[in-house]
């Protein structure tokens, strides 16, 4: 399988990014991108291996990550990232 960031994934990963080398430094922030990556490509070797959520958009799939949660639904042989959000965020109202 393979993983495919959407546009508001490459955005919320953006704003990770930038907030994270403000707040944190380029280096911390560089880590931190890596280890949301080192994610992705586990979920795609296991797509399963996070709940199943229900909301109004439909099932998808939740995993955390530091201080993050992946959104994400498998569709066929790939795994599709819906949104990279803040454990904060009311993901169930950002989808």
């Amino acid at each position: 399988m393979a993983w495919i960031l959407t546009a508001d994934s490459i955005a919320d990963i953006d704003h990770i990014a930038a907030e994270g080398a403000k707040q944190f430094g380029f280096a911390q922030s560089e880590v931190y991108e890596l280890q949301l990556v080192d994610m992705f490509d586990m979920l795609a070797a296991n797509p399963y291996m996070a709940v199943e959520r229900h909301s109004a958009a439909g099932s998808i799939r939740l995993m955390p990550v530091g201080a993050h949660n992946i959104l994400y639904v498998v569709d066929a042989d790939d795994v599709i990232i819906l949104r990279v959000l803040h454990g904060l965020q009311n993901w169930f109202e950002q989808l």
